[in-house]
């Protein structure tokens, strides 16, 4: 059902009689569902998920990494005889088609915590919106200029210049930060749009509704003290200073 938690539980064992070095243990996450973050759990064979040991879980991680629907567990040195499970849980998002295997999605979908403004050339994965704006005049920075390094304006940059913002100017109030620290209808894995997934979404902005015709922020950093935004009202992109006030809609891959 969707919505729903699924919990898998992977075991290791090593069966021979001297250490095994550089232990990784792959598994593909099952279609139709999402990684829930901070799920990673390993622990002894036996051990139940509540009684496992949480690892971290991020890109590069030194306890597990992702790449798409790839999750890879690093283990590191797995001692003579020596055993585990590996725990993870994914989050249903949708039902597939039992005939063709995949999930049909649409622009203006109802789904996974907000409403669908881009699906990419696979049809299986794209962009969504939440349905209101996080904030309607909020600054970029976080009272000083500094460079963050979040200057990628592709389509799928937005969360790690998301990352890179807040790693850089840390605790407070601004708009990489409200996205990032948002849950909403169940998800956490926000973030503030980079200048070209920015201009996706202004180009579906009456399909998702809720947005003004002010200017909103980008993730996309342009120099230390200026960022790139765009202006609702017609549509254009352009310079603005980090210093002034935005409105921020937040968004999620899926």
């Amino acid at each position: 059902m969707p919505g729903s938690l699924i919990t898998y539980c992977l075991e290791y064992r090593n069966t021979g009689s001297a250490d095994a070095n550089v232990v990784t243990v792959t598994d593909m996450i099952p279609g139709y569902t999402t990684y829930v973050t901070g799920s990673i759990k390993m622990g002894a064979i036996g051990d139940t998920y509540a009684a496992a040991v949480g690892k971290t879980d991020a890109v590069d991680g030194d306890n597990a990494q992702f790449n798409s629907n790839v999750i890879q567990f690093n283990l590191g040195t797995v001692a003579a005889t020596a055993s585990g499970r590996l725990y993870y849980q994914v989050r249903i998002e949708g039902e597939g088609s039992s005939t063709t295997g995949s999930s049909t999605f649409t622009i203006g979908q109802n789904y996974g915590g907000g409403i669908i403004f881009y699906i990419d050339g696979t049809g299986q994965h794209g962009l969504i919106a939440a349905d209101s704006d996080q904030s309607t005049g909020v600054q970029w920075y976080n009272g000083s200029n500094v460079t963050t390094g979040a200057t990628n304006v592709a389509v799928g940059a937005g969360q790690a210049n998301t990352t890179k913002i807040v790693t850089v100017q840390g605790a407070g109030s601004y708009a990489a930060k409200l996205c990032d620290d948002l849950v909403l209808n169940g998800y956490s894995d926000w973030f503030l749009p980079s200048k070209d997934e920015l201009n996706l979404l202004y180009g579906q902005k009456a399909v998702v509704g809720g947005f003004d015709s002010g200017v909103y922020w980008s993730s996309t950093e342009y120099n230390s003290d200026n960022v790139l935004s765009q202006y609702f009202a017609n549509g254009n992109q352009g310079v603005g200073n980090k210093y002034g006030a935005g409105y921020v809609r937040a968004v999620r891959a899926f």
